[in-house]
């Protein structure tokens, strides 16, 4: 446009001999009016009401939120030319697209902006953006598609009150359920306090807006472009394409063996014939490969290759050959299945791994592995896959091991490794627990070749109904006496009461008992094959072994005496 016509036409403009036309009713869409790029809807290219009409086919978002007019050096919102570089994002929810009418499968082919303020300036590489998210509100900028520009535009395009439409390069279609970021940005090389749009107050984080002088460059900008999060989204319209024949929506997909099972929710479409199933190695190369009938909402794809990835989108296709828009294209990776519920039980020098029996075909083995660390661990043992379980015998007690498994599938791949590496410590756990005068508590385990040094150490570690064995010798001093197990136990000699003597050493000062079974009710407890020697009694009343109420206690072969 020649600058002389451009001062004459914005001096004409602002003075109200063209804008400010008296309408009464307003007359919208009377005049289509285009300059440089820039387009609205209004009488005499003015909307006297400061509304607009849908009879374009556009639709207003959150015309129940309150609504709110930016300008003067209100920076970084759309339109305001107080910084050389603006860049905005609305967020707007799938709910504020349905609560306005929006149909899923609908084409976005277009956005409107409602003018508050003109611009200070002509505004360059204007750019209009979009993305579809499930985020429901914004900490940072969302990466974006451009769809409209870049365009420069004169500062007179933006007439306030007026919504300007921006025109998409190519429409966009709404799933139904994803939620729509809409970005405006500029990039001047100058600033003049002015311009904005009116924006919607939604009360959660659901705008950013960000500025800069130039130092983050050019669009997309850098991260030196300031960022302020906001509770104001731009007032907005959207240019609809009415929807036509619905896809069916939620599409999922999972992955087994050589398969892929999928599932939807029927397509709101009436007069449904069919629904047509896609396949391909890529969103844009999809093939149809099979159709199913109008009530059916599962599909299982068989035959196909492990590890290779498939993506597949469904049509819907009604009575008069119709057919609608893809829906949202999905993927999986056939694979044999995962091991679960891997677990561990611990022996005397082993460990038994058990887990679940595959759910599904096409296991062949299972690969176990083990290692003393998680990052050294290395096949060990191959068993059919039938098998769900593998004890590890001859390991070290008290040494960590760590194991995993996997599948290896009839067609040679495998499966990932069970859902994480298990770490076990093998020990010795009963049920028959030793103890030798020349025994360890602190390095033994109460095995027959590490046994304890006490009774009462052993009887500490044992569960009921296990046996103390002890081993030939003579078994004295703290933790030899007044020994009062309080669970069902077999306390026994190796070798019968000739070869096992409990030397309680009591003295006149010093009185201890061998056994005083009291405060508990013993039901199966049994002492065997043990002599005790020099035990004197407290109270005067017994002194080698004491029962107080105790319930049903077993001596056998056992001699008391002498010095009790």
């Amino acid at each position: 446009m020649n600058k002389k016509i451009f001062l004459f036409l914005t001096i004409f403009l602002s003075s109200g001999l063209f804008a400010q036309t008296p309408c009464d009713p307003p007359i919208y869409n009377q005049t289509d009016c285009t300059v440089a790029g820039g387009s609205w809807s209004g009488n005499q290219c003015y909307d006297c009401s400061g509304g607009g009409g849908d009879n374009d086919g556009s639709i207003e978002l959150l015309t129940n939120a309150t609504e709110y007019g930016v300008g003067g050096d209100d920076l970084g919102y759309p339109l305001n030319s107080f910084y050389h570089d603006v860049k905005h994002q609305s967020l707007y929810w799938a709910s504020d697209l349905a609560d306005a009418g929006i149909l899923s499968g609908s084409s976005i082919a277009g956005i409107k902006l409602k003018v508050n303020q003109t611009p200070g300036m002509n505004l360059d590489s204007v750019r209009i953006a979009y993305s579809w998210t499930s985020n429901t509100s914004i900490s940072s900028f969302d990466a974006t598609t451009v769809v409209h520009g870049p365009a420069n535009y004169y500062a007179g395009d933006f007439l306030p009150n007026n919504w300007v439409q921006f025109d998409f390069t190519t429409p966009v279609t709404w799933d139904g359920v994803s939620n729509l970021i809409i970005e405006y940005s500029h990039d001047n090389i100058n600033w003049i306090t002015g311009g904005g749009t009116y924006m919607r107050n939604v009360y959660t984080t659901r705008g950013i807006r960000g500025y800069s002088d130039s130092q983050a460059g050019h669009y997309p900008f850098n991260s030196d472009m300031d960022q302020i999060p906001d509770s104001k989204v731009a007032s907005i319209r959207l240019v609809i394409q009415e929807a036509g024949v619905q896809p069916p929506t939620n599409l999922a997909v999972t992955g087994s063996y050589q398969q892929a099972d999928l599932s939807w929710t029927a397509s709101t479409s009436e007069s449904i014939a069919h629904y047509l199933i896609y396949r391909g190695g890529s969103t844009d190369e999809l093939d149809s490969i099979d159709a199913v009938a109008s009530t059916v909402t599962s599909y299982s794809d068989s035959g196909l290759t492990n590890s290779t990835t498939y993506y597949y989108g469904i049509k819907t296709k009604i009575a008069d050959n119709s057919l609608s828009a893809m829906s949202s294209p999905v993927s999986a990776t056939p694979s044999v299945e995962t091991p679960s519920n891997l677990s561990a039980a611990t022996g005397s020098q082993q460990v038994t791994l058990t887990w679940d029996a595959p759910s599904g075909s096409g296991v062949d083995s299972v690969y176990i592995y083990k290692g003393i660390t998680a990052a050294t661990q290395a096949q060990d043992t191959v068993i059919a896959g039938s098998i769900t379980s593998y004890t590890f015998t001859g390991l070290t007690n008290g040494t960590t091991y760590w194991f995993s498994i996997k599948y290896k599938g009839l067609d040679e791949s495998f499966s990932a490794t069970s859902g994480y590496s298990l770490f076990s410590t093998p020990g010795y756990t009963g049920p028959a627990w030793y103890v030798s005068s020349s025994g360890n508590n602190n390095t033994g385990d109460g095995s027959s070749t590490a046994p304890f040094a006490t009774i009462q150490y052993a009887i500490y570690e044992a569960a009921e109904n296990d046996t103390i064995k002890l081993k030939p010798g003579t078994f004295t001093g703290y933790g030899n006496n007044n020994i009062n197990p309080q669970k069902d136990l077999v306390i026994m000699g190796i070798g019968g009461s000739d070869s096992v003597t409990i030397d309680v050493d009591a003295s006149f000062n010093n009185r201890h008992y061998g056994f005083h079974f009291y405060d508990y009710t013993y039901t199966s407890l049994k002492i065997k094959g043990v002599t005790i020697v020099n035990a004197i009694s407290p109270d005067g009343n017994g002194g080698a072994i004491k029962i107080d109420n105790a319930g049903f206690i077993e001596i056998e072969d056992c001699v008391i005496g002498p010095g009790n």
